[in-house]
């Protein structure tokens, strides 16, 4: 057998969505945005995205939500209507508050210690 899949495979991914994700983080734009949890509840959210990850089979966005005041991590396929905001005047974006994108998943988004430490 010449490929192995150790993780599971990815859902189909929203190409254009990616896109505009990717072009808001390379031009320091904020995203507004239509979000549907888990539960099905629907909200309106303005984060200062900072990168889309491939996790566990799921695309999904990390970044900072302006009116939570605390980073968050979004799936993709749970996003509608993402429209780029230019940013307002002296926006300075968010330093990520982990070294690692992926200590800050696997420690509960930084809320608990890794096993190393």
């Amino acid at each position: 057998m010449a490929t192995q899949v150790l993780t599971p495979a990815a859902l189909p991914a929203d190409w254009p969505l990616l896109g505009v994700l990717a072009e808001a983080v390379a031009d320091g734009h904020q995203l507004r945005f239509a979000y549907t949890d888990q539960h099905g509840r629907v909200s309106e959210r303005q984060v200062q995205p900072h990168r889309h990850v491939l996790r566990n089979g799921n695309w999904y966005l990390i970044a900072y939500d302006t009116q939570r005041e605390d980073w968050r991590l979004f799936r993709l396929d749970r996003i509608q209507d993402a429209t780029p905001r230019v940013a307002p005047v002296g926006y300075e974006p968010r330093d990520f508050p982990n070294g690692s994108i992926e200590e800050w998943l696997v420690t509960d988004f930084g809320r608990q210690q890794s096993a190393d430490n």
